[in-house]
């Protein structure tokens, strides 16, 4: 199976441990990552946001892999990013997509 994970701004250590353990049971799998460079709680900055960002890059890449699942590891900070990405992959690609991660765990409903 081909899994793809989605994570935005920072290191996710859930990722981590899920890929290695799909990478051992014989998944191929692979990490697709936003720095969400001009767009976080630390620096805001829309016009080099719009220079700058890697977001059609990063979907064009998943698409490219087509994964039999498209995995994101969500907290408050990056749903909504996550969410615009997530409804760019399934627009352009027939593939499953799940959410893990603090902010689906606390907020289930939303």
């Amino acid at each position: 199976m081909r899994i793809a994970f989605v994570h935005c701004f920072t290191e996710s250590i859930g990722i981590e441990y899920l890929s290695t353990f799909l990478k051992k049971e014989g998944h191929e799998v692979s990490l697709f990552f936003d720095t969400l460079l001009f767009d976080n709680d630390n620096i805001k900055n829309k016009i080099m946001n719009t220079v700058f960002s890697y977001r059609s890059v990063l979907i064009d890449s998943v698409v490219k892999f087509n994964p039999d699942i498209v995995a994101f590891s969500a907290f408050t900070d990056n749903y909504v990013c996550n969410c615009d990405i997530a409804r760019e992959i399934k627009r352009r690609i027939k593939t499953t997509v799940v959410f893990g991660g603090l902010h689906p765990t606390t907020v289930p409903h939303r």
